[in-house]
């Protein structure tokens, strides 16, 4: 039996339209979109996205971030342990300086995205 709603009535477009819609419920319905809404929750605060545009060009010691965004120790210490711990970033230590970067490539090219749209 046909399709007989008020969508593609031929069979075969029938056929090509839910193959279309079926890929695309799979690909929304990716486990990959529940990583991104979190990073999102995460990267949700004025300050720690400042702290991802830096470090998005290169890695920066807690002084450097101090000195460029103009913050206290604490503020900067305490976002980017919420970062750090939400996987979107590493430390090291750079002489006695405490030191971040980007954890992997993964989210970096989004930040780069995100800072393009600023400052195109």
């Amino acid at each position: 039996m046909g399709f007989t709603g008020c969508c593609p009535a031929d069979s075969d477009l029938e056929i090509a339209w839910r193959d279309e819609l079926e890929r695309e419920a799979y690909e929304i319905t990716s486990p990959a979109f529940d990583e991104i809404a979190e990073m999102l929750k995460v990267v949700a605060n004025p300050l720690r996205v400042k702290i991802l545009f830096l470090l998005v060009q290169k890695d920066h010691s807690v002084y450097e971030m101090m000195y460029v965004l103009k913050e206290p120790q604490n503020l900067l210490s305490y976002n980017l342990g919420i970062l750090k711990k939400a996987g979107l970033l590493e430390s090291y230590y750079r002489s006695r300086h405490k030191t971040y970067r980007f954890a992997g490539d993964r989210n970096a090219p989004l930040i780069r995205c995100l800072r393009q749209v600023l400052h195109p």
